[in-house]
């Protein structure tokens, strides 16, 4: 695993870690590892004040991730998430590290959220579960 596969990792395992206080967190089989979902699959489907609580720290945090210099895009907003396009040459590293100081600045991600990084975007919706592992989200 490249090491910024690693850095990645740890960026959206410490992210939605914040996100999943509080909620339960799937269970997995000992030594095993919780269930996976793709995509949407795991979103829920925003009503009109989730959605203004989300888009409303959404907003913050565009605004202090442009302050430090990435080219965060627009805020593309659906009836899952808000999504923010990142250019191709954006420096992963760089963004990890914007991306985390950004989100704490606020107090982290909104209760129950997940703030993740994507190839080529930022995205913050609901999930419907929190897919950790008990052991990880209670360390």
């Amino acid at each position: 695993m490249s090491r910024t596969a690693v850095v990645l990792s740890l960026l959206v395992l410490g992210l939605t870690c914040a996100a999943c206080g509080g909620g339960s967190p799937t269970s997995a089989p000992e030594g095993g590892t919780p269930a996976t979902t793709s995509g949407d699959d795991n979103q829920i489907r925003l009503t009109a004040a989730e959605s203004s609580r989300l888009v409303s720290w959404a907003e913050t945090f565009r605004s202090c991730m442009l302050g430090k210099g990435v080219a965060l895009g627009q805020l593309e907003k659906n009836e899952k998430q808000i999504r923010m396009a990142l250019p191709p040459s954006v420096d992963v590293q760089e963004l990890l590290a914007d991306t985390g100081s950004c989100g704490e600045a606020q107090g982290g991600p909104p209760h129950d959220s997940s703030l993740q990084y994507r190839p080529g975007e930022i995205v913050l919706y609901l999930p419907k579960r929190c897919l950790l592992d008990k052991k990880v989200a209670a360390s």
